[in-house]
Protein backbone atom coordinates (compact mmCIF):
# COMPACT_ATOMS: atom_id res chain seq x y z
CA UNK A 1 0.00 0.00 0.00
CA UNK A 2 2.87 2.58 0.94
CA UNK A 3 5.43 1.16 -1.29
CA UNK A 4 7.39 1.69 -4.21
CA UNK A 5 4.68 2.04 -6.55
CA UNK A 6 3.01 4.36 -3.84
CA UNK A 7 6.00 6.40 -4.12
CA UNK A 8 6.04 6.50 -7.51
CA UNK A 9 2.79 7.43 -8.15
CA UNK A 10 3.26 10.65 -5.19
CA UNK A 11 6.61 11.65 -7.42
CA UNK A 12 4.36 11.43 -10.33
CA UNK A 13 1.80 13.62 -9.00
CA UNK A 14 4.55 15.93 -7.33
CA UNK A 15 5.99 16.58 -10.76
CA UNK A 16 2.20 17.17 -12.49
CA UNK A 17 1.84 19.72 -9.33
CA UNK A 18 -1.48 17.76 -8.06
CA UNK A 19 -0.10 16.43 -4.99
CA UNK A 20 -1.16 17.45 -1.42
CA UNK A 21 1.51 20.05 0.37
CA UNK A 22 2.46 17.03 2.60
CA UNK A 23 3.56 14.67 0.31
CA UNK A 24 7.27 14.69 0.05
CA UNK A 25 6.96 14.29 4.18
CA UNK A 26 4.60 11.02 2.61
CA UNK A 27 7.35 9.78 0.52
CA UNK A 28 9.93 10.35 2.29
CA UNK A 29 7.92 8.35 5.47
CA UNK A 30 7.02 5.53 3.15
CA UNK A 31 11.17 5.27 2.14
CA UNK A 32 11.88 4.79 5.60
CA UNK A 33 8.54 2.35 5.20
CA UNK A 34 10.08 0.37 2.49
CA UNK A 35 13.74 -0.02 3.36
CA UNK A 36 14.01 -4.13 4.74
CA UNK A 37 11.20 -4.52 3.17
CA UNK A 38 12.49 -6.71 0.47
CA UNK A 39 13.79 -10.15 -0.18
CA UNK A 40 16.27 -8.40 -2.13
CA UNK A 41 18.31 -5.12 -2.45
CA UNK A 42 15.98 -3.23 -4.86
CA UNK A 43 13.73 -1.67 -2.41
CA UNK A 44 16.42 -0.74 -0.01
CA UNK A 45 18.45 0.97 -3.03
CA UNK A 46 15.28 2.68 -4.34
CA UNK A 47 14.28 4.25 -1.15
CA UNK A 48 17.43 5.67 -0.37
CA UNK A 49 17.74 7.17 -3.79
CA UNK A 50 14.56 8.94 -3.57
CA UNK A 51 15.33 10.19 0.00
CA UNK A 52 18.72 11.22 -0.95
CA UNK A 53 16.71 13.08 -4.05
CA UNK A 54 13.76 14.59 -2.06
CA UNK A 55 15.98 15.87 0.47
CA UNK A 56 18.75 17.44 -2.47
CA UNK A 57 16.19 19.07 -4.76
CA UNK A 58 13.15 19.46 -2.08
CA UNK A 59 13.19 23.51 -3.54
CA UNK A 60 12.47 22.20 -6.97
CA UNK A 61 9.94 19.42 -5.53
CA UNK A 62 7.81 22.08 -3.65
CA UNK A 63 7.45 24.77 -7.14
CA UNK A 64 6.79 21.46 -9.01
CA UNK A 65 3.85 19.99 -6.59
CA UNK A 66 2.84 23.93 -6.26
CA UNK A 67 3.26 25.01 -9.97
CA UNK A 68 3.41 21.61 -12.31
CA UNK A 69 6.26 20.74 -14.64
CA UNK A 70 8.69 23.29 -15.57
CA UNK A 71 10.35 24.29 -19.34
CA UNK A 72 12.89 20.68 -17.91
CA UNK A 73 9.94 18.27 -17.84
CA UNK A 74 9.62 18.89 -21.58
CA UNK A 75 13.22 17.54 -22.11
CA UNK A 76 13.62 14.27 -23.39
CA UNK A 77 14.23 11.67 -20.48
CA UNK A 78 17.85 9.97 -20.63
CA UNK A 79 16.10 6.79 -19.39
CA UNK A 80 13.03 5.57 -20.91
CA UNK A 81 9.58 6.38 -18.56
CA UNK A 82 7.16 3.73 -18.69
CA UNK A 83 4.09 4.47 -17.85
CA UNK A 84 1.78 1.81 -15.97
CA UNK A 85 -0.69 1.12 -18.73
CA UNK A 86 2.37 0.18 -20.95
CA UNK A 87 3.42 -2.30 -18.14
CA UNK A 88 0.24 -4.33 -18.00
CA UNK A 89 0.40 -4.56 -22.29
CA UNK A 90 3.82 -5.95 -22.02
Amino acid sequence: MNGLAAIAGELERVRDGVSGERALDEILRWCGLAAGRGACAHPDGTASFVTSAVRTFSEELIDHAQHGPCDACEWPSMLPIIKRAQLAVA
